[in-house]
Order: C-alpha cells, then structure tokens, then sequence
C-alpha cells in the first residue's frame, strides 16, 4: 500500500510540474525570430502544447511566399514537429 502512494504521488508531482512548466504564448513569440508571422496556439493540453507560425522561405521582388511550421512546447522549451511524417 505504502508503495502504491508513493508511486501515485510521484506521478502527480510529475504531471503538476509539466502543466506548470507548460509555455505560454509570450514565450512562444520570444523564442521566433521576428521574421514568422501568424504565430498561435493550435491546441493546449495542459501538459504541452502545440504552435504554429508561418516562416518566409522565398524572397521575390519584395516579397515573400510563407511556409507553415509547427512546435511543440513543453517544459518551458521548443521543438519543431513535422506533422506530415
């Protein structure tokens, strides 16, 4: 029983430092570069979340042609996640 407890507290602590640790959209926007556009949350769960923004790819005349890339967020960092694969 004892072991139990245990086990059950450590997966609260666990979880309640992932949905604290969880980034919020200010941090998102300071770790871009000020060239994406369009940022914003897609989905929020609590424990992680997951951004998109659009990222120029193509200079022409001026102008740009934009490129969507997603993120995860999850302990106060960043990865980029290719959803295609």
């Amino acid at each position: 029983m004892k072991r139990r407890k245990i086990i059950t507290i450590s997966f609260l602590v666990i979880i309640l430092f992932l949905v604290i640790t969880n980034p919020g959209m200010k941090s998102f926007k300071d770790f871009l570069d000020k060239k994406m556009v369009n940022q914003r949350r897609v989905s929020n769960y609590l424990i992680f979340s997951v951004y998109q923004c659009d990222e120029p790819y193509n200079e022409w005349n001026g102008s740009y042609d934009y490129r969507s890339k997603k993120y995860i967020g999850i302990v106060l960092n960043f990865y980029p996640y290719d959803s295609e694969n």
